[in-house]
């Protein structure tokens, strides 16, 4: 079995040898498609990372031989992509609270507050500017449950794709 992340370049070839009508890519289809339960072969796009059977009609150049240490390789930087991404997540979210609260403590002050207060259109402002900062906190907490849900969901197909390889 062969690891290939496509490129355009690749996706534009595996399509066409998808796309033959011989006996024996008809078999090839249907072990590439019990390799790949996580893709639509219909619909193939970059980034899209495809397992091959070893068959003569699906050589790709740029594929890799699935080893252990390929595959490890993949997870973890799949792991380790998500990781980085839940800590940007979570010094963002804390970045905003951090700013609300100065904000807030700033909006506290007796003048600032009468300002406020004899300005409707100013205090439209700041309430805005309050409901716009709930509304980032509430987006920013769901990003992070997402990133949560994606770090478990790849975690699982990774589980069920290492059981697809030799070893």
């Amino acid at each position: 079995m062969r690891l290939l992340i496509l490129q355009t370049d690749s996706l534009q070839s595996i399509k066409a040898t998808l796309q033959a009508n011989d006996p024996q890519s008809a078999v090839s289809m249907e072990r590439l498609r019990r390799l790949n339960p996580h893709l639509d072969l219909a619909r193939l796009e970059p980034g899209a990372v495809l397992f091959l059977p070893d068959a003569p009609e699906l050589a790709q150049p740029e594929s890799r031989a699935l080893d252990g240490g390929s595959f490890d390789e993949l997870r973890t930087q799949i792991e380790q992509g998500l990781e980085q991404a839940a800590g940007r997540s979570k010094a963002g979210f804390e970045q905003l609270g951090a700013d609300r609260t100065e904000v807030a403590g700033a909006l506290k002050g007796a003048a600032v507050k009468r300002l406020i207060d004899s300005d409707a259109a100013l205090r439209a402002q700041v309430e805005q500017a309050t409901a716009r900062f709930a509304a980032d906190q509430r987006d920013a907490k769901e990003a992070a449950s997402q990133i949560e849900s994606m770090q478990k969901a790849a975690a699982a197909e990774l589980a069920v794709l290492s059981k697809l390889l030799p070893g």
